[in-house]
């Protein structure tokens, strides 16, 4: 007798799952249908750091989601809409790092994209300039925005043609450097100019003292960086900004200073 209650006890939990999910289901088609016949009412686009850069601007991310074969604008039906499409043809701008694409159950578009970070320009002999990205991408520069940042010159052309800098350990290490010239508050007010030879060998120019610094290749940054910061707090502070013509940390283990004349 017992087995039986038991029997028709679990047969009745059954039953009850069943016609929980039955209409979990059921709800869950039906808020899907009803939000795939949604018209999208509104779209709304954030642009994460445009307080830091304005390379781009709302319109012309509005002017990216109305050209599509399906204008994502206000009026046009939700189910037709390629939220992942759309992110990738904003993802084509050269200025954007990311974007992200979502509607919620009002039927808005939310639309957020993200800048790419320069950490550096870069003057062309060629005559096109271009930024360097924290990512170490190059990525044009804009005729409407000029950002402050630090300024290379003479960058081997074979860097340049490669478009990221990623793709080698050197240009790791020189992207590695340019964040830390960047990030580090004393560097980024005291170095004001990078020169590349063919050969990648660096020279620092600095927007305080007439030295300039023999850094050489890219690698062993944190070390180089650390000899120049000891030269200008215990050298430079007792002898002057102006008494040195040339300072080289590009030898293991050595300052190497030339006085003027």
């Amino acid at each position: 007798m017992f087995a039986n209650i038991t029997k028709k006890y679990r047969l009745k939990n059954e039953v009850r799952w069943a016609l929980f999910l039955a209409i979990s289901i059921g709800l869950f088609g039906f808020a899907s249908a009803r939000h795939s016949h949604r018209i999208c009412k509104k779209v709304f686009v954030t642009i994460a750091n445009d307080s830091l850069y304005q390379f781009i601007g709302e319109e012309n991310i509005r002017q990216v989601l109305a050209e599509g074969a399906v204008p994502a604008t206000a009026g046009t039906q939700v189910r037709n809409i390629s939220l992942s499409g759309l992110e990738k043809k904003l993802e084509q701008n050269p200025y954007l790092q990311g974007a992200d694409v979502s509607s919620d159950v009002a039927g808005n578009l939310l639309v957020t994209v993200t800048q790419k970070n320069p950490v550096a320009r870069i003057f062309n002999d060629q005559g096109t300039d271009y930024y360097i990205s924290d990512k170490g991408l190059l990525f044009p520069e804009s005729k409407s925005y000029t950002a402050r940042v630090l300024i290379i010159k003479g960058m081997p052309w074979a860097w340049q043609q490669n478009r990221d800098l990623m793709a080698t350990e050197e240009g790791k290490a020189f992207v590695a450097l340019l964040k830390e010239l960047k990030t580090n508050k004393f560097w980024s007010a005291q170095i004001a100019e990078i020169e590349l030879d063919y050969r990648g060998e660096l020279t620092l120019i600095p927007q305080i003292g007439n030295q300039i610094i023999e850094f050489g290749n890219p690698f062993n940054a944190e070390q180089k960086l650390s000899k120049l910061f000891a030269f200008y707090q215990q050298i430079v502070a007792k002898a002057g900004w102006n008494q040195y013509r040339k300072v080289s940390v590009k030898f293991q283990n050595q300052i190497v200073c030339e006085k003027r004349s």
